[in-house]
């Protein structure tokens, strides 16, 4: 979820156990980032070919990677576990108002303050029912 602290943490976690660190926001697709920058909620359609090129990726690294991703959906999870079986999710989620406040603040991002709204309302945290 945007504005969870996954950015942070990530390469902390990384560094903690000398892997390489992927923020996959860097690596969205265009279609996607311009659809974000215009205020417009990505949907399972829109990250559905950018999480499997993402698993791809990911699965042919030479070195040990730690993404930091948006896997919203237990589906997203699945796509990339299908091509790394041994990856390990960490699930980070953050109140409105935090992660509100840290999206205000940035000045580097091209996803507005007004869409992790809808990143609450797609996400399925481990353990929830996953749509049908």
């Amino acid at each position: 979820m945007c504005g969870s602290g996954k950015t942070t943490s990530g390469p902390a976690l990384a560094g903690r156990h000398g892997f390489r660190f992927l923020d996959a926001d860097d690596v969205h697709l265009a279609r996607n980032v311009a659809k974000m920058r215009a205020g417009l909620p990505l949907d399972a359609a829109d990250r559905a070919p950018w999480l499997k090129w993402l698993a791809g990726l990911l699965a042919g690294a030479e070195a040990p990677t730690t993404p930091a991703c948006s896997a919203l959906e237990a589906r997203d999870r699945e796509t990339l576990a299908s091509r790394c079986p041994q990856a390990l999710s960490v699930h980070h989620a953050g109140s409105r108002v935090l992660t509100g406040a840290r999206l205000s603040a940035r000045t580097d991002h091209y996803m507005p303050a007004s869409l992790p709204e809808s990143q609450v309302t797609a996400l399925e945290a481990p353990g929830e029912a996953a749509h049908p």
